[in-house]
């Protein structure tokens, strides 16, 4: 990855990580692709964007789970934007990082959530307590307003 947001902003992002594979997976069904992650800086001071890339799932999400609690930026923006499909158990890592962060108020926002993971989130009524927003863009504007 180049590193530089193509979500519509005008300012380029620094990358601060490499692309990093979370999980490689022997099956070629779509749900149990690898999971890999891009870290950038926010837009804003103490905002980290991690943009995901691959299915957040049981089979992969350990790694995953240890990245998200060695983070503690004020604001973590989560990408979901290639992010195809997250099964109960990434929906609960999800709010496991949630929780924690309400708890040390720190702020979790999900950005580029595709329609099949806004029905996950619809029929288990988490998308009432996540902040979410369609694009990283939107969400941008949000804070400059």
């Amino acid at each position: 990855m180049s590193g530089l947001s193509d979500m519509g902003s005008a300012t380029p992002r620094p990358e601060i990580h490499s692309t990093v594979t979370i999980g490689h997976l022997y099956s070629r069904d779509m749900h149990d692709r690898e999971l890999t992650y891009t870290s950038l800086e926010g837009p804003a001071e103490d905002q980290l964007i991690l943009q995901l890339d691959g299915p957040v799932t049981l089979s992969n999400l350990f790694g995953f789970q240890d990245v998200l609690r060695s983070l503690k930026p004020s604001t973590l923006i989560i990408d979901l934007t290639n992010v195809p499909y997250m099964d109960s158990a990434g929906l609960g890592l999800i709010l496991n990082y949630y929780v924690s962060a309400e708890k040390a108020q720190r702020q979790l926002v999900l950005v580029g959530v595709s329609e099949r993971i806004m029905t996950l989130f619809e029929v288990t009524k988490v998308n009432t307590v996540l902040t979410i927003f369609p694009t990283l863009e939107a969400f941008e504007n949000s804070i400059s307003h």
